[in-house]
């Protein structure tokens, strides 16, 4: 079985690979390839594994016996093209995902509640770059001016899947009240959450929450979910944290929303410009760490645990594939997710 490897792997997940994945498979690094190689090799090419965005979607048409696509991460909002959906519906191509990084994400979700309710960011630069030890601040912390609690706070998760599944169990551990907003709520009837709302009444879902984080996928139908529209909807003073895709905020209504004081702090982790420009420079057209604001680098997920997690679901799915068995983690990409 010839599986090709779309990134450039360290030498540290090559020897997770030698450990996990199966000995018959022939693994090449598209890399390694200059193009006339990769032409010759293509048409025998039985899984490709990458990223979303380094899988070569306008080179699938060549590789005739191509039987899976496997994304490392958790989104293949990069594989939604018209030509790659038509590849994948008439040839019968599977396409999977590893799914890793539910628990650091989860775990972010919670040290960014913190922090944006604590103001840590802003008083530690304050500490560190004016001495500021905000006695004033302390002397008014009845006032709510730094910040509250999470316990006793209610926590809205905008779609429950496995991400948002390990959100819930650490907030509650909190002591937060958790409820989600989906277009299934009879599907996590039993998730032990403190409610559900149905996917219609969104707007009325986000204001009952304090919290507000985003645990769905980019679609056409996703795009800008949070626009003027939805921030007015929110609570006053509540807070907003998005691990998923960029596109999923208005990036101009957020910033609106921070300034008129609407949203008390909002964390991302995720941009619009990433689909434009890439992880380069200042991350967002509007000045946003004025405010109560945590930007990180796209990097909520990323652990040493969670790439072995990674490499591991490949090594079980090309095992799996091997024998016939049925994949774990498989898409349905026409529905984007």
């Amino acid at each position: 079985m010839a599986v090709l490897l779309t990134w450039e792997p360290t030498d540290v997940e090559l020897d997770r690979m030698r450990q996990t994945w199966p000995d018959a498979s022939s693994v090449v690094r598209m890399g390694e390839l200059t193009p006339a190689e990769l032409d010759g090799l293509l048409p025998e090419v039985d899984v490709m594994v990458g990223y979303m965005r380094t899988i070569p979607g306008d080179r699938l048409a060549d590789a005739t016996g191509l039987r899976l696509i496997h994304v490392l991460g958790h989104g293949v909002d990069g594989l939604l093209t018209p030509d790659v959906k038509t590849q994948v519906r008439e040839r019968g191509i599977q396409v999977a995902r590893s799914n890793p990084c539910a628990i650091p994400m989860a775990e972010f979700v919670l040290m960014a509640m913190i922090a944006l309710t604590r103001r840590t960011v802003r008083l530690h630069n304050s500490l560190v770059e004016r001495g500021d030890w905000s006695t004033e601040l302390t002397a008014r912390r009845a006032e709510g001016v730094l910040g509250g609690e999470l316990y006793g706070a209610t926590l809205g998760l905008v779609g429950y899947g496995n991400i948002a599944g390990e959100i819930h169990t650490r907030a509650a551990a909190f002591g937060m009240r958790v409820g989600t907003v989906v277009r299934r709520p009879d599907a996590v009837a039993d998730s032990g959450l403190d409610f559900v709302s149905d996917w219609r009444d969104l707007d009325d879902f986000l204001g009952r929450c304090d919290y507000v984080a985003l645990c769905i996928p980019l679609t056409d139908q996703t795009r800008h979910l949070v626009d003027a529209g939805r921030i007015a909807a929110m609570k006053q003073g509540a807070y907003l944290v998005n691990i998923s895709r960029g596109a999923l905020v208005d990036e101009d209504a957020l910033y609106d929303g921070l300034a008129s004081g609407r949203l008390a702090g909002a964390a991302l982790d995720t941009f619009e410009s990433e689909d434009t420009k890439g992880k380069r420079g200042y991350p967002s057209r509007r000045p946003l760490h004025e405010y109560n604001t945590l930007l990180t680098p796209h990097y909520s997920g990323a652990t040493a645990q969670s790439r072995d997690r990674a490499l591991a679901t490949v090594g079980d799915n090309l095992g799996r594939l091997q024998r016939g068995e049925p994949l774990r983690n498989l898409v349905r990409l026409a529905e984007g997710f």
